[in-house]
């Protein structure tokens, strides 16, 4: 056995390699995730498993999210985007200001979608686009609206 292997020579090789990286434990708490490792209690990822495996199955791609929050791994990245959407654009806006620049706004939202689902992106940007004038608070609207109709 070689002695000058180590948990992160393990770790940057997984990255190398672009496989993702597992670390679980009973005694964590919360849950956290990067681009390419997650810190899960066991316990949970042990209750998501058979979403991970069913996935796994059905699409052949490993999809660490479905180890985090299940079979509503979906539900929950469109909530993240809709989250940091409203953190970007909505925070310090006026909410019945017009918004004259609509490309760059449904390029973020193109964007967001992206990993989630096209079919989010491309209704969230129809409904937009059905406007003639629109407002902060109308997009976040669209926005939520969508997600709840499709989840």
């Amino acid at each position: 056995m070689d002695q000058n292997i180590s948990f992160d020579t393990i770790r940057q090789l997984f990255m190398d390699l672009n496989i993702p990286i597992v670390i679980f434990s009973g005694g964590i708490e919360g849950s956290n995730k990067s681009s390419k490792e997650i810190n899960i209690n066991a316990d949970l990822m042990y209750a998501n498993l058979p979403f991970f495996l069913e996935d796994f199955r059905k699409n052949g791609v490993i999809n660490i999210d479905t180890l985090l929050w299940g079979r509503e791994y979906r539900l929950n990245a469109a909530l993240q985007f809709q989250n940091k959407f409203s953190i970007e654009y909505l925070i310090n806006q006026d909410p019945k200001e017009e918004i004259t620049s609509l490309e760059s706004v449904k390029r973020k939202i193109e964007n967001g979608c992206r990993n989630i689902s096209k079919e989010l992106g491309d209704a969230i940007k129809a409904d937009i686009d059905k406007c003639d004038r629109i407002t902060w608070i109308e997009v976040a609207r669209i926005i939520d609206y969508n997600i709840r109709t499709r989840f």
